[in-house]
């Protein structure tokens, strides 16, 4: 069997796919053996940090990968292979959903994602730049934040 660990999640950097509070159960998996797209946990100083998977080098029989949030608009971030903790093998959302990665659809997703988050990063900060400017108009008040009546 192989080793299976549970997770809380935090943090914005894989959103809207993971969301502050969701649990992600871990399986032990090799470097060489991830694929394009895996929700990959490894270790940064003292914490555990997942991002997708985008590319992959092996030289010299040392393991790269590359790694980038799916919000983030940044350079995908080189990881030593070493410091894999392991792969994303199943998702516990907040809402009482649970998504296993090994499914094919799932696979799917998780590579096309890897074309697609740099739109996706777009796509998140256009809709959270748009909820603060509806927010305040919708507790009562103007886009200046002032409270306005209604006639």
């Amino acid at each position: 069997m192989k080793e299976l660990a549970l997770h809380e999640t935090s943090g914005w950097s894989m959103a809207p796919f993971l969301r502050s509070g969701d649990k992600i159960i871990l399986r032990a998996c090799p470097a060489r053996e991830l694929r394009l797209g895996s929700l990959v946990v490894y270790r940064a100083t003292a914490i555990l940090i997942c991002h997708r998977l985008v590319f992959k080098t092996e030289s010299h029989g040392v393991c790269r990968l590359f790694v980038r949030g799916d919000a983030s608009w940044s350079w995908p971030e080189m990881v030593p292979g070493d410091s894999v903790a392991g792969v994303v093998a199943a998702v516990a959302r907040r809402s009482g959903g649970i998504s296993l990665m090994d499914r094919w659809n799932w696979r799917l997703f998780n590579f096309a994602m890897v074309f697609l988050s740099p739109l996706t990063a777009l796509a998140y900060a256009a809709a959270n730049a748009l909820r603060r400017r509806i927010a305040p108009w919708r507790a009562g008040a103007d886009a200046n934040g002032q409270d306005r009546a209604d006639c």
